[in-house]
C-alpha cells in the first residue's frame, strides 16, 4: 500500500472523524442499552424508583445524564487532549505520514480503552448503556472540537 500523505487540516479531519465514528456507535449502543432494557431492571434503574415509577422516565434520566456528563468530559476535558493532538499534528513538518500523526502513548490510551470496553461487558445494563452514552457523547464533541480547529487553520485564524 502507498504511504498516506496529508495536510494539517486533513490529519485534524481525520483525527475528528474517528472520534465522531467512534462516538455515534457508543452513543447508539448506550441509547439502546439504556432505552431498550427489556426488564428495566439494574442498580441505576433500581435507585432511580425513588424519582418516577415509570420505565420509561427512569430510562430518560439515564439518558440524559449520561449526556450531561459527556458534555462536561468534551468540553473540559477531552478539549485539552484535542488540544494537544493538534499542537502536535502542527509540529510535524508537511506533507504528514499517517504513521507519525499521533505520539506511541496515543496508542497505547486506545488500546487501554478497548480492554475497559472489553471488561464493560461484565457490567449491569443500566450502568453500561450511562457510560456508553457519556463517552460516545464526550468523543462527539471532541469531534467538533478537532473540526473547529480544522475550519480555524483553513482560515488562519487559529491560535496555538
Amino acid at each position: 500500500m502507498w504511504p498516506m500523505k496529508f495536510t494539517h487540516t486533513k490529519a485534524l479531519v481525520l483525527s475528528g472523524s474517528i472520534w465522531l465514528s467512534i462516538g455515534i456507535m457508543l452513543l447508539s449502543k448506550g441509547l439502546k442499552l439504556a432505552v431498550g432494557m427489556p426488564m428495566a431492571t439494574g442498580p441505576l434503574m433500581d435507585f432511580l424508583v425513588s424519582f418516577s415509577p415509570a420505565v420509561e422516565n427512569r430510562a430518560l434520566l439515564i439518558v440524559c445524564f449520561g449526556l450531561f456528563i459527556g458534555y462536561v468530559k468534551g468540553r473540559y476535558v477531552l478539549k485539552k487532549t484535542v488540544k494537544q493532538v493538534t499542537d502536535h499534528i502542527l509540529t510535524l513538518p508537511l506533507p504528514l505520514d499517517v504513521k507519525r500523526l499521533y505520539k506511541p502513548r496515543f496508542f497505547i490510551i486506545i488500546g487501554a480503552m478497548v480492554v475497559l470496553g472489553q471488561l464493560m461487558r461484565f457490567v449491569p445494563n443500566d450502568i453500561r448503556g450511562l457510560v456508553d452514552i457519556a463517552v460516545g457523547s464526550a468523543l462527539i464533541n471532541g469531534a467538533m472540537l478537532y473540526y473547529r480547529n480544522a475550519v480555524f487553520l483553513r482560515m488562519g485564524t487559529l491560535e496555538r
